[in-house]
């Protein structure tokens, strides 16, 4: 991505500068590298669906995401991180 990031921001300066300002940078400058390019954006998209990995640290911490109980009542679990 370095060399791309280098490449626009020598030839689309103008553009770069307006892509920077904006909330997501990173995804405006490739949008705007494909449409330079005319590469379809859809041929690298991931589609792929991300799973989410918990660490609780607390015993009843089930019952707090299900406001079951309130966060003064969560037990503390003690980790061992050696053993992650």
């Amino acid at each position: 991505m370095a060399f791309w990031r280098e490449w626009f921001v020598v030839n689309y300066p103008d553009q770069y500068e307006d892509i920077q300002s904006r909330t997501s940078p990173n995804q405006g400058l490739l949008s705007a590298i494909y449409r330079i390019l005319d590469i379809n954006h859809k041929e690298y998209q991931l589609s792929h669906k991300r799973g989410v990995c918990i660490l609780p640290l607390y015993h009843n911490c089930r019952e707090f995401l299900c406001a079951e109980i309130k966060g003064k009542e969560l037990e503390s679990k003690i980790l061992d991180w050696q053993n992650f």
